[in-house]
């Protein structure tokens, strides 16, 4: 059924007298096998035929009773079948009494208020129509929809703590995140967030310099918007006079609020830090203020050019310096946190044979904004792989490069591969998630009870709007049809396995 999954239950032997000696142990087994909270929809089925209660209609009410108890009956309906041999002018009359009487039977165990709420509606398996020539199966549909388990209270019983993680999962998704970068034309700016989010976002192979020019970049990847601002200028070879006009187009034009995480990019291979980069830093610093490089990740890309057995020293060395420069206008303090990552868009692996996708796309999350740290996780959680999805031990040598590279700005063009993590990479990301999500929902040590809530009711939200409830609850109306009800069930289930909750 349009791929959801049904399941039926039959207990025939309720409705046959022969069985009637045998109730305890019927009882039982009903009870050892059925779950009430597995029940959406109880069907009474009985034939319209005489307007009295058979006798193992009777005791079929009683058992069901006695097996789930009278909360059973708030989710029931009454099915009556061979509506076929009544006559058309009795048929309205004895649907009316024969319901009252099913209602009166059932009225014993549960009461005369809840008894009456329970619909009946007639169906024939002969014709499409009933003896009053009325259309039974749109009734019929609506009549069970309508009953369906927890349609209608749905928002009652939703955890506060599922509601503000739902509510986050969709102000995510609205919101996304932007990555401002800071480095010359050709340094492989472009080829490094294309590989990192699996999608062509910028242009590649642009090596001509662009004064005073700041780009913008919109994409979605999984549905979750994000933005990259490049600033190609500030690192060109161009006059200073144009400093406060670059300054005051960047004000201009950038919010330091709606940058999420700055990626200042420079090729590994230099002994120094360049004039034009001494600038850069000073004028990002002019434009944002020293707050602006909390969210800051030094790239080095060209690393293949640095021979193996200097890769490490050059990488510490090359640290140091641009963390100086920055500690100019920051202090040393802060300088020192700003993290770096060695990337090389012609290979997947450093030259220290260790792959740098994963790397950077962990050094991105722990720096990146608290606001933007779910959107950024949903966007490429298809991707993300890690030793116990038997995805390799993420020493790289288990997948293939699947890009395409452009020798004219060392680097490639977006490409889709998996980012794979190893189990240190694996760990950061999961205690930054598990620390958002604390946050959040403000309940600190209470994770492994939220978790599973969170995968459940994204599950069922879909579902619910798809059978055509009209009475789902607002949370499900508001997320069901979006990505981010799948996402948000892919990021639980992730955080699930990552802290031991099953899935």
């Amino acid at each position: 059924m349009a791929g959801i999954p049904v399941r039926v239950i039959d207990p025939p032997g309720l409705c046959d007298r022969t069985y009637g000696q045998h109730d305890p142990k019927y009882i039982d087994r009903i009870k050892s096998k059925i779950n009430l909270q597995e029940v959406d929809c109880l069907w009474f089925l009985t034939r319209l035929g005489a307007t009295k209660v058979y006798e193992n209609d009777q005791r079929a009410i009683r058992l069901i009773n006695e097996s789930f108890g009278e909360s059973i009956w708030e989710r029931s309906v009454i099915i009556f079948t061979d509506t076929d041999h009544v006559n058309r002018s009795k048929f309205p009359a004895q649907l009316i009494q024969k319901t009252q009487s099913i209602r009166a039977e059932i009225a014993r165990y549960t009461g005369k208020e809840m008894a009456d709420l329970i619909p009946s509606v007639p169906i024939s398996n002969k014709s499409k129509t009933t003896p009053d020539g009325k259309l039974w199966l749109g009734e019929f549909h609506e009549t069970v929809f309508q009953r369906l388990k927890d349609v209608g209270k749905e928002e009652e019983s939703v955890d506060p703590d599922v509601e503000k993680i739902l509510a986050e999962f969709e102000k995510g998704e609205k919101r996304g995140f932007t990555f401002l970068l800071v480095g010359r034309t050709g340094v492989g700016k472009s080829s490094t967030v294309n590989t990192l989010m699996g999608k062509q976002v910028c242009r590649v192979g642009d090596d001509e310099p662009v004064t005073c020019t700041v780009e913008f970049f919109d994409a979605k990847v999984a549905g979750i918007p994000f933005q990259v601002i490049d600033t190609p200028g500030l690192c060109d070879e161009i006059e200073g006079k144009n400093d406060a006009e670059y300054i005051s187009r960047i004000k201009s034009k950038v919010d330091l609020r709606e940058v999420d995480c700055l990626w200042f990019v420079t090729p590994l291979y230099e002994t120094r830090v360049r004039s034009d980069e001494q600038r850069a830093i000073r004028v990002i610093n002019e434009s944002f203020g020293p707050e602006i490089w909390a969210a800051a990740v030094i790239v080095f890309t060209f690393a293949g050019f640095v021979e193996p057995e200097k890769f490490s020293g050059k990488l510490r060395t090359r640290t140091k310096l641009i963390q100086a420069e920055i500690a100019r206008y920051t202090g040393k303090e802060v300088a020192e946190r700003v993290p770096s990552v060695a990337v090389d868009n012609k290979s997947i692996n450093t030259p220290d044979r260790k792959p740098w996708l994963g790397e950077l796309y962990t050094t991105v999350f722990q720096r990146v904004n608290a606001d933007a740290i779910l959107p950024y996780f949903m966007s490429t959680i298809d991707r993300v792989k890690t030793s116990g999805d038997g995805s390799g031990s993420g020493t790289g040598t288990q997948y293939s490069q699947s890009a395409n590279v452009n020798n004219d700005s060392g680097g490639s063009s977006a490409t889709n591969q998996d980012i794979i993590l190893n189990e240190e990479q694996e760990i950061t990301i999961r205690n930054r998630m598990v620390e958002w999500l604390e946050k959040t929902v403000k309940i600190v040590g209470d994770i492994a009870e939220v978790v599973p809530k969170v995968i459940k009711a994204c599950k069922k939200a879909g579902p619910y709007v798809a059978r055509g409830a009209k009475a789902a609850a607002s949370f499900v109306s508001r997320v069901a049809n979006s990505p981010v009800v799948q996402k948000g069930v892919q990021v639980f289930k992730t955080i699930g396995s990552w802290i031991g909750i099953g899935r």
